[in-house]
């Protein structure tokens, strides 16, 4: 899966641990 070039790695990193999380865990 390849995220839109759009995004930061910063965005990627959140975005891939909440998804791993399953999506229930919110990381502020």
């Amino acid at each position: 899966v390849k995220p839109p070039s759009s995004f930061t790695p910063e965005e990627i990193h959140y975005l891939t641990n909440h998804i791993q999380n399953g999506g229930t865990e919110v990381v502020e």
